[in-house]
């Protein structure tokens, strides 16, 4: 056999035997062999979270830009979630010691007039609000991942009390839990009612639910079922003067109408600087606009 074909077929046996698995094959065949395991205990549900988790987070961008290619892998994932679904349980009193971080902050401050109040989860946590919006007496009460029934549990500390003008509310929490749009809607509904009978002069900005790079990982409907919650909440938005939409998904789709990565941390969930100066300008106008009708 001539020396340099020997060579060559030497390489690629050499080449077969000491080839590294890529992550997407890892990952496949830890799929495969989970799948043989008909009942999980905790430990399969940590570990199936951890791997699919960690998995999923390295090609988030590229499952935005082409998820036709990931398409086959995310329904086994999918399925393995829907076979085995992980128990949910709020404990209402994990966020406390953040409650009461703001209790100590207000009891040592003068209450501020005419506030617009910014409540929700970690969307608003994140949020550099006061250097956002100088133009405002602003107070910001986001906490943790909050869902609107731990916003409602805390209701006193971070809404009465405040006597608000305005109120900028954010929470997909519910939808990311689980819970169907028409019962999220509804928890949005009644804290949202609660707020008018305490402030009727108070303006309610209600943000659309965005989407995210991970919300395929969350759950199979997901992001379908925030697309459907957001026109539930358009509708009862519509509803009253006093309450105004505000589409934040909009501002955050490319004109091809795929997810804009740019706007998010590197967890894909969260926004970046950049992804609040997309929103800061529809807060800001309804703002304005609110601010020159009661002249």
């Amino acid at each position: 056999m001539n020396l340099f074909k020997y060579l060559a077929i030497a390489s690629c046996v050499l080449c077969s035997a000491f080839a590294v698995a890529t992550p997407t094959q890892n990952y496949q065949d830890f799929l495969t062999k989970i799948e043989s395991v008909d009942q999980w205990d905790k430990a399969q549900h940590d570990l199936f979270s951890q791997k699919s988790w960690q998995y999923w987070m390295s090609v988030k961008s590229e499952v935005n830009d082409t998820p036709n290619k990931f398409s086959a892998m995310i329904n086994r994932y999918h399925q393995l979630q829907a076979k085995h679904p992980r128990p949910f349980n709020i404990d209402l009193n994990r966020f406390q010691s953040s409650i009461e971080q703001f209790k100590r902050f207000d009891d040592r401050n003068s209450p501020i007039k005419d506030a617009t109040l910014f409540i929700g989860s970690s969307s608003i946590v994140y949020w550099k609000t006061a250097q956002f919006f100088p133009d405002y007496a602003v107070i910001n009460r986001g906490f943790g991942g909050a869902s609107i029934g731990e916003i409602e549990y805390f209701y006193d500390e971070v809404i009465k009390r405040h006597n608000p003008k305005n109120v900028v509310l954010y929470s997909d929490i519910d939808i990311e839990n689980g819970v169907e749009p028409a019962i999220a809607v509804t928890n949005h509904i009644r804290l949202i009612t609660r707020i008018e009978q305490d402030f009727p002069n108070a303006n309610i900005l209600i943000l659309d639910m965005k989407p995210t790079l991970v919300d395929f990982i969350l759950g199979k409907n997901v992001r379908a079922n925030k697309i459907q919650a957001n026109k539930l909440l358009k509708k009862f938005a519509n509803a009253r003067s006093q309450r105004h939409y505000i589409d934040v998904t909009g501002a955050m789709v490319t004109k091809t109408g795929k997810l804009n990565d740019t706007l998010f941390l590197d967890d894909g969930m969260h926004l970046n600087d950049k992804g609040y100066q997309a929103w800061q300008p529809l807060i800001d106008n309804i703002l304005q606009e609110v601010s020159a009708s009661v002249h």
